[in-house]
């Protein structure tokens, strides 16, 4: 499959990134995946693995999701994914501006992720930069 893999992988190649991360002058880490969170962001294995990247001094920066909605367009509420439900991390979901410059009709994206998280009742995404594109589904 394409665009999968196991949260062991993705743990060993934050830990390949902490462990190399001086050499290589790595600052700043940016993750755009997730997995449905489970547990506590304090023993959840992907939170645990962008705590230690953290530590190392590197700044974590994690999308949010696509779980903003149903199928049936209702919107959800505790769709943030794990690592991002993480308050280690810079947790960023997306508006739509609607295609204006004015800022008083911008509105999360409907299919973007929003807290709190599910387990632990976190407020995230920390950040809802523009990101929607006319091409999007709504």
């Amino acid at each position: 499959m394409e665009g999968v893999c196991s949260v062991s992988v993705v743990v060993a190649g934050i830990d390949w990134i902490v462990k190399n991360g001086k050499t290589y002058n790595i600052r700043v880490m940016n993750l755009s995946l997730g997995a449905a969170p489970t547990q506590s962001y304090k023993t959840d294995p992907l939170c645990l693995a962008v705590g230690r990247a953290v530590d190392a001094g590197i700044v974590v920066v994690v999308a949010a999701g696509n779980w903003g909605k149903d199928a049936q367009g209702r919107t959800i509420y505790g769709g943030i994914l794990s690592p991002a439900n993480s308050p280690r991390v810079i947790t960023v979901g997306a508006t739509n501006t609607f295609q204006t410059n004015a800022r008083s009709d911008d509105a999360v994206a409907t299919y973007s992720s929003r807290g709190p998280t599910l387990v632990d009742g976190i407020a995230k995404p920390d950040l809802v930069p523009p990101g929607h594109s006319d091409g999007a589904p709504t």
